[in-house]
């Protein structure tokens, strides 16, 4: 009789995920199978090598219904608050992600790059998305002619850095913090991209 697993691996990738985030990539497999009550040939066996635990745990692709809506926008709402949402959204998935890199870059970008491989990294995921989104909303018009991959990094930038110092310094980036972040940067953001010649009464109807 096959014995029932104690630990799916979704558990098993969250503890290994908080080892990880708490001691760096150095962290041993012991550890994170002493935090589940595994033995660590049992974890082996089920995830197979250090390496490949590592970039289960800390690599998980960006789901995020914010993604999609990124993916499909931009839609027929005022501007201003379309790019207020997308910076809200970048800063939960961002915010989720920057403790995951940070512990990856510990042993430097080579060990980085040696356990990443080709995989797409969240910044990397949410910048490719916004170029795209940045694209569309320039071929409609709904914002000056400006280079999209220049303002999906100017985004980036500010979201990620934003979430950096919250990690740092250990505090919790909740909704109000990043309601008021992203009205900041929509604040600075939107004077140079909204399209010449809208007018008044245009700029009403799309927002300021």
């Amino acid at each position: 009789m096959v014995r029932p697993r104690r630990h799916t691996d979704a558990e098993i990738l969250a503890v290994a995920r908080e080892v990880f985030v708490e001691q760096g990539p150095s962290a041993p497999l012991s550890a994170v199978a002493s935090r589940l009550g595994l033995t660590q040939p049992a974890l082996s066996k089920r995830f197979g090598s250090k390496a490949s635990l590592l970039r289960r745990a800390l690599l998980s692709p960006v789901q995020s219904d914010w993604v999609v809506r990124l993916d499909q926008g931009p839609d027929e709402r005022p501007f201003p608050e379309q790019l207020h949402e997308l910076c809200v959204g970048a800063m939960e998935v961002l915010g989720e992600a920057i403790p995951r890199l940070l512990a990856l870059r510990v042993d430097g970008l080579e060990a980085l790059r040696e356990v990443v491989g080709d995989a797409e990294l969240p910044h990397e995921r949410v910048r490719r998305s916004l170029v795209a989104f940045f694209g569309r909303a320039i071929a409609a018009g709904l914002v000056r002619d400006v280079a999209p991959e220049q303002l999906a990094v100017v985004v980036v930038g500010s979201v990620q850095a934003r979430a950096l110092m919250a990690h740092v310094a250990g505090e919790s980036l909740d909704e109000a913090e990043r309601e008021a972040h992203a009205t900041a940067i929509v604040g600075v953001l939107w004077g140079g991209m909204r399209p010449e010649g809208l007018s008044s009464t245009r700029r009403k109807q799309r927002g300021r």
